[in-house]
């Protein structure tokens, strides 16, 4: 038998997840926040970069050196081109390697690390070439390896 009908029943709450939690810790902190926010505008605007009037590999001799302007927000170099969209166009390949370095870097890490960065240990690695390159090119480059007159001894 209940002795008192006024109380309301307990609910328990659900455990809370890994996820929920680095998510209201993220909404808590503004410096994430700002960032998340810039790094979103800055995926955007390179994703749309290809729908600006100007093409970042022609020239336009007559628009040389031109300061900025609404026509062209960071200026023109010495051939006319677009500063602006030529950033967007490098912002792409800058994006493209940081994304292929987050799937490379875990495999020479530890499968520690690489377990909580990809999830499933099983996870094939998208491109296991940057860190064979780096060491390739560290001995064609070194002392012995070189063959530019400076590198001699």
């Amino acid at each position: 038998m209940l002795k008192n009908t006024d109380e309301k029943p307990v609910r328990l709450k659900p455990p809370e997840t890994m996820a929920s939690l680095v998510w209201r810790r993220f909404r808590r902190h503004p410096g994430a926040l700002i960032g998340a926010v810039i790094l979103s505008i800055l995926i955007i605007s390179v994703a749309f970069a290809n729908l600006s009037p100007y093409d970042p590999e022609k020239s336009d001799i007559a628009n040389r050196y031109q300061p900025p302007s609404w026509a062209h927000p960071f200026g023109t170099d010495g051939l006319g081109r677009d500063l602006l969209i030529r950033v967007l166009y490098g912002g792409r390949v800058s994006l493209s390697v940081g994304l292929k370095l987050r799937s490379a870097f875990p495999c020479c890490i530890g499968s520690s690390i690489r377990t909580r960065l990809l999830g499933d240990p099983d996870t094939p690695n998208v491109n296991p070439s940057p860190p064979l390159l780096t060491v390739a090119s560290a001995q064609r480059f070194s002392a012995n390896g070189c063959r530019h007159r400076l590198c001699r001894r």
